[in-house]
């Protein structure tokens, strides 16, 4: 009896999930939704329905007082399984201005899998263009079973989103692209190496890429591991590398290009066991009998290939732990907030995990992402390397030691699991002058602890968070009590369903000159625009690559000197 019940609850359950997927959902856009600047010769026609079933049916209408003939229309899926063409073009022959022809469907077949668990779910973008103009009328999210289609989403307000081209990599791709709203590639790099990490645009329209030519060193158990950096102009061609990589030290995650021309890396170093429990580390957190501190180094670059090392600094030089007296660093670790306790967190080998790196030109100072601290860190870059390895000296008299720190005071003993407001974060950035939030630092929180019982395989959710450092007009930094501020971001994105906003490694988000922040969802390869208020204003999904990741992407101006150095390189 209890077998019989359980298959017919069963089939049921398939029977209303197949009728969920059948049904067609029809979404009705809001007016304007869609609309256009003046000037462009397609600021008449809407996007006023789009309805799933056997096809998906795109409803236009021409709301404005001239004809059009011959519009052409091309649709483009990204994300799923795809089997038919994934861009296919049609031609509207007319669209009036009279009531009873001022509105056309068309019907686009497709035919594939995606649900949005495997993959992420199935963009369409609808295009309209001829020889003078394209644009993107509207993008619609979609689950596909085979030839069904149920539309779940409406993505884009053109109006509002930012004008520019967006720079991302594929984590496991030679290559990579720059692609325009409409979700076109408008170049293409190609490099000779994988693990595709940080990616830049400079003013002189070089692309710079932090990737990989070999797996690290055994030694080394670092994620993000890359050891390599490569310039490339418009053709490919690599103009200047640098490897960094051996058995006792590896490049990994990011870089910063600096004013001056030279650029800071991220490392990590290999110190074995007796280093290890001579400094103070507590013998039962070294599961991998060594440990692999980051540290950072600046690069001078020589000819088309090297470099000269001209800064240092190091995890290493900055140390304190209470575990043993009788090994160097022993302190008080909550009267030092100013050093980094060898001792706190998990024992993993690569203990700090550094993820990311920004420089403040006005301030001479570095910003920090120390994932397995769930902190961002800032230091100063005025020091000389002898400076950054002490305690003293540079322009904060401070040496190698944390000027400021933010999001886990645990890790210097002085909160609790509820002061916690950093999990597991990438990518921390200052607002450039002159943009929203100017001086503040946005931050990509990846993993915030989630309890639903009735979702337990959901752990946490994933944030952009805006804060304003406690910080005077000479780069000190004050704390508030025993710890550092501010209490609350002053602004922060998730998702009105947390479940959809997730991503527990990679990502990244970039305050544009708009206001609006561009965020890359990374483990997805989810690159998406947002507005102050949180509504989405443009989408693309990177379908190159299994699985699909992306560590992070860079919006650039129309404006932007290194747009225009690029196309002229690209028609010279």
């Amino acid at each position: 009896m209890n077998s019989l019940l359980k298959q017919y609850e069963l089939k049921l359950f398939s029977f209303i999930l197949l009728l969920i997927l059948i049904i067609p959902a029809v979404y009705i856009v809001e007016a304007n939704e869609y609309s256009y600047s003046k000037g462009s010769l397609f600021q008449d026609i809407e996007l006023i329905e789009v309805q799933g079933g056997l096809n998906l049916k795109i409803t236009l209408k021409n709301k404005g007082d001239q004809e059009y003939r011959n519009v052409k229309i091309t649709t483009k899926i990204t994300g799923g399984i795809i089997f038919n063409q994934r861009v296919k073009n049609y031609t509207i022959p007319l669209l009036t201005c009279v009531a009873s022809s001022d509105t056309y469907t068309i019907q686009s077949q497709i035919i594939g899998f995606g649900l949005g668990f495997l993959k992420e779910k199935p963009q369409i973008s609808i295009f309209l263009n001829d020889d003078e103009e394209t644009v993107v009328i509207g993008q619609i999210e979609a689950r596909i079973i085979g030839l069904n289609i149920k539309v779940t989403d409406t993505l884009l307000n053109e109006e509002n989103v930012y004008d520019g081209y967006t720079l991302y990599t594929p984590e496991y791709s030679k290559n990579t692209y720059l692609v325009d709203n409409n979700g076109e590639v408008f170049h293409q790099w190609s490099s000779s190496y994988i693990q595709g990490m940080k990616t830049c645009l400079l003013e002189n329209g070089i692309m710079v890429r932090a990737d990989s030519p070999y797996p690290p060193h055994p030694n080394l158990l670092a994620g993000g591991f890359t050891g390599h950096i490569g310039f490339y102009n418009a053709k490919s061609e690599c103009i200047w590398e640098y490897t960094y990589s051996n058995r006792s030290h590896c490049l990994h995650h990011g870089f910063e290009v600096l004013p001056n021309g030279n650029i800071l890396l991220i490392a990590v170093e290999y110190k074995n066991y007796a280093e290890a429990v001579h400094a103070g580390r507590n013998y039962n957190k070294l599961k991998y009998e060594k440990l692999c501190p980051d540290y950072l180094i600046e690069v001078k670059p020589n000819g088309s290939r090297g470099g000269e090392i001209v800064w240092e600094w190091h995890v290493w030089d900055h140390l304190i732990q209470d575990f043993d007296e009788s090994k160097n660093n022993y302190g008080v670790v909550e009267d030092h907030p100013e050093l980094i306790d060898i001792n706190y967190g998990a024992d993993k080998a690569d203990f700090t995990h550094i993820n990311s790196i920004d420089y403040n030109e006005e301030f001479d100072q570095i910003l920090l992402s120390v994932r397995e601290f769930n902190e961002i860190w800032v230091i100063d870059h005025s020091t000389s390397t002898e400076e950054a390895a002490s305690h003293s000296g540079g322009d904060y008299g401070m040496g190698g030691d944390l000027l400021y720190r933010w999001g886990n005071p645990i890790t210097y003993h002085m909160g609790t699991e509820q002061d916690q407001q950093l999990f597991s974060q990438h990518d921390a950035e200052w607002i450039p002058m002159g943009y929203p939030g100017e001086g503040n630092i946005l931050i990509f929180n990846n993993q915030i602890p989630l309890q639903d019982s009735n979702n337990p395989n959901l752990r946490a959710y994933s944030s952009v968070m805006e804060i304003d450092p406690p910080v005077t007009q000479n780069g000190e930094y004050k704390k508030f009590g025993f710890t550092y501020g501010p209490h609350n971001p002053v602004w922060e994105y998730t998702d009105d369903n947390e479940y959809n906003f997730y991503s527990s490694f990679l990502s990244s988000s970039q305050r544009l000159p708009n206001g609006n922040t561009l965020i890359c969802e990374g483990n997805k390869g989810k690159l998406f625009e947002v507005n102050k208020e949180h509504n989405i204003v443009w989408q693309y999904t990177n379908t190159i690559g299994f699985p699909n990741h992306v560590f992070s992407a860079q919006k650039y101006s129309m404006e932007y000197q290194g747009i225009k150095n690029l196309i002229q390189m690209k028609t010279s």
